[in-house]
């Protein structure tokens, strides 16, 4: 479990992380994927602004990038195209230390009550459809007992 201690440091299980190493262990070409993906964000949205409706009628973020293409349409893997279409719609608000470059922008969504509320949402339907998945798949194992 990672407890915050002070502005400065975060205690994790018996070790202390000074500020800011967490950047240090990632590549090069990690940092720049995570700035990409924050400026994708802006592009996003600006594109595809309706993102946020579907995001409210139950659309999920991997919904969201399938329905509007968004790997097709910028070039980049399903990861990016995830993260940039959660980006498009709660912001950057500039914290992030290695994509100081990147200027913060507000979300579609700018409500987080309103966030809170939809993903609570997304998770219990989430839910319904593995137990689905899980109960059907049950019934599937119960027959092959049965004709043994």
């Amino acid at each position: 479990m990672i407890e915050l201690t002070d502005s400065s440091t975060a205690e994790v299980g018996n070790s202390f992380i000074e500020q800011g190493t967490f950047f240090a262990e990632l590549s090069d070409s990690q940092k720049a994927a995570i700035r990409f993906s924050l400026q994708l964000g802006m592009e996003v949205q600006k594109a595809f602004p309706d993102i946020a409706e579907n995001y409210r009628n139950g659309m999920s973020h991997s919904k969201l990038v399938e329905t509007h293409d968004i790997q097709g349409t910028f070039g980049v893997s399903k990861s990016t195209a995830m993260e940039a279409v959660r980006r498009a719609i709660v912001g950057y608000d500039g914290s992030i230390d290695i994509a100081r470059d990147v200027p913060p922008y507000v979300g579609l969504i700018t409500d987080s009550s309103e966030l809170e509320k939809i993903a609570r949402e997304h998770s219990v339907e989430a839910g319904k459809r593995l137990g689905r998945f899980v109960w059907i798949r049950g019934l599937f194992c119960l027959d092959k007992i049965l004709q043994r």
